[in-house]
């Protein structure tokens, strides 16, 4: 019989959440959650801020404008992802396109004059 820890034991403590032998997650905690639910170019993660605020409110959102044209008409006069400016700040380059729906996160600054959603 083998005395050493098993393989997947040492690294259920890496990961943060118990694991199953078959290195299964049995539940998902809730740093995991918004992980997930954070697109890449966030300055911290979605859902952070606690209330019910969007990325489009928010004063570092640089948006790209809005959609004039779409191939199936779906997307148009809606707004475009665009990126955060307190994510460019702090990691000293532009991030990816976020989409303006996505909840604010713990850097959120109310922004008098919000981008619309869509235009007429």
């Amino acid at each position: 019989m083998d005395c050493a820890p098993r393989r997947d034991a040492r690294r259920a403590g890496r990961w943060g959440g118990a694991m199953t032998v078959n290195l299964t997650q049995m539940y998902e905690t809730k740093t995991e959650e918004a992980f997930r639910q954070s697109p890449p170019g966030m300055a911290h993660f979605a859902g952070t801020l606690g209330e019910d605020k969007t990325c489009r409110s928010c004063q570092n959102f640089q948006s790209n404008g809005h959609y004039s044209r779409s191939a199936n008409r779906t997307k148009v006069h809606t707004l475009k992802p665009g990126s955060c400016s307190e994510f460019e700040r702090l990691m000293k380059k532009r991030g990816p396109a976020i989409p303006h729906g996505t909840a604010a996160c713990s850097h959120f600054a109310e922004n008098p004059k919000p981008p619309k959603a869509m235009t007429p």
